[in-house]
């Protein structure tokens, strides 16, 4: 969600609702899934960044 620009951190462990996200809630979603996110694209751009393991080779999920 945070990346969804729905939540912010301040700092750790605290979590903020932005405007986007109290917007969002307003319309009382059903539920809110890696698919309901798929909607925003700082969402989409997250996803699609390779994930890196242990032995540093990027890995597509």
């Amino acid at each position: 969600m945070k990346q969804a620009g729905l939540i912010e951190s301040p700092r750790r462990a605290v979590f903020k609702m932005t405007e986007r996200g109290n917007e969002v809630l307003s319309h009382n979603p059903p539920k809110i899934n890696a698919a309901f996110l798929d909607q925003f694209p700082g969402f989409r751009k997250f996803r699609q960044q390779p994930v890196t393991g242990r032995g540093g080779a990027g890995i597509k999920q």
